[in-house]
Order: structure tokens, then sequence, then C-alpha cells
């Protein structure tokens, strides 16, 4: 155990962190009745072997709105692809909140190339505005991710890509992807969840 620990340590450190952050934070947000509509940002990592494990996580707070009825939809696509869209564009034409500008700043590295810069904020916002949507839809109906279905999902691109699961993952933490990988995850599961619910 020592040789594996000495030669893996800082990755054993990094998954250590990144899994029990996680969990605290989702634990401590829900007694608290809080919701993270950014990344939480994990600083003042303290971790001594056999002792004690201890951090500060920073986040911008979700903000507070009303979600629309999104079990009637009335959906008029017919192949599931353009359900899945329609689901999206209902949500969020039918939803108002206020969107953090610091969210939209932080998302606009995932716009499309060739978009001008009005496009770009509009698209990375309505990203945005759409996950915090979903992130409480699944929070109000108890849907969740755990790390096997993020684990098993990481595989299946591996596989995909001709690379390792461990690679794939140790490039998503050191870029910080993990946490974005997870909420696409779940966004899926919520969207498919919606529409398998619509009467």
């Amino acid at each position: 155990a020592g040789l594996v620990e000495s030669a893996f340590k800082t990755e054993i450190k990094e998954d250590l962190v990144s899994i029990c952050s996680s969990r605290f934070c989702r634990i401590a947000l829900k007694e608290n009745d809080l919701g993270a509509a950014s990344p939480l940002e994990i600083t003042d990592i303290e971790m001594e072997k056999d002792n004690w494990f201890a951090f500060t996580a920073s986040f911008i707070e979700a903000p507070v709105f009303e979600l629309p009825d999104y079990k009637h939809l009335n959906l008029k696509a017919v192949s599931e692809e353009k359900k899945i869209d329609e689901i999206s564009l209902r949500l969020l034409e039918k939803t108002t909140l206020f969107i953090h500008p610091e969210l939209v700043d932080s998302e606009l590295i995932y716009s499309e190339e060739g978009e001008n810069s009005e496009e770009k904020r509009k698209s990375a916002e309505e990203r945005v505005k759409l996950m915090l949507i979903l992130k409480k839809i699944a929070l109000k109906d108890n849907i969740e991710i755990d790390d096997k279905d993020v684990n098993d999902r990481i595989a299946e691109i591996a596989r995909e890509n001709e690379v390792t699961p461990e690679q794939l993952r140790k490039y998503l933490i050191v870029n910080d992807g993990l946490p974005r990988f997870s909420d696409s995850l779940l966004a899926e599961q919520v969207l498919q969840y919606i529409r398998d619910i619509q009467e």
C-alpha cells in the first residue's frame, strides 16, 4: 500500500479532494436550503492523513425563481431529439430569472466560433439559465447522478476517443471540467425525465 500511495500520491489526493468536497458541499447546501449557481471553487485545503479534511468552498448562490409547469408542455415535436430541443425552448420561454453576469462570463468560453459578441453572450446566458432551471427541477423531483453514472459516462466517452478512463478523468480534473461534465449528465437525465412525464 505504501508503494502505491507514494507512486500515485498526487492523483489520489486530487481525486479525494474532488469527490469529498463535492459530497460535503452538496450536503451543506441542502442543509442550508441553498443552491450553487456556479461551480464550487475549492481553496484552503487542509488534509492530514488519519486526521482531518477541511476546505473553503466559494460559489455564486442560485437565484430564487418559480418553475413553470414542466409536466404539461404540450409538445409538438415528433422525434425524441426534437422533443428535447422543444422542452429546452419551452422552459426558457416560461421562466423568468436574473442571471449573474459572472456566470455568463464563465460560460462564454464555451461559445461557438463565428458568433458575434452579442450572439455569444445571449447564447451563453441561455445555457446558464437552462442549467439553473434543470438543476432546480432535479432538486424538486429528487433526480441525482452519482459517481457510478459519472464513471460510466467517462468510460463510454474514453472508449469513443480511444483514451483510458483514467486519462479522461485526469484531463477533466486538471481543467476543472468535472463539475461541468457532471452538470451536463444531470441536465441530460432531467430533460429525458421531463420528456417521459409529459401528459
